[in-house]
């Protein structure tokens, strides 16, 4: 499971999003941010494998919704989400955004 956590190089948040689960939505913190997932600091304990659903605000003002699931936890701490449901048109804006990010930060 320690590959799945490093597949893609992950860009630092934090970035401000939304998660819904079922018919409740709430702000949640990423932390960083891959084209394979993102980190959520969070205290709430959340069930592994449970669907989410996010809409992750970039920097540069716009939005993406993306669908994924919970891969691992650290309790107290937050979690991992897998995307696992994204249009190609959305992944390619996530990939624009985290390349400009990237370059930012070096």
């Amino acid at each position: 499971m320690r590959s799945e956590r490093r597949r893609h190089i992950r860009v630092p948040g934090p970035f401000s999003a939304s998660s819904r689960s079922g018919q409740h939505e709430m702000p949640v913190r990423i932390m960083d941010l891959s084209e394979g997932g993102c980190y959520i600091e969070s205290a709430e304990e959340q069930p592994l494998g449970k669907s989410v659903m996010l809409k992750i605000s970039l920097p540069d003002g716009a939005s993406l919704v993306v669908q994924g699931e919970i891969l691992y936890l650290r309790p107290g701490r937050g979690y991992a989400v897998l995307f696992n449901g994204m249009a190609d048109a959305g992944r390619a804006d996530l990939e624009r955004t985290l390349a400009r990010l990237r370059q930012l930060t070096r």
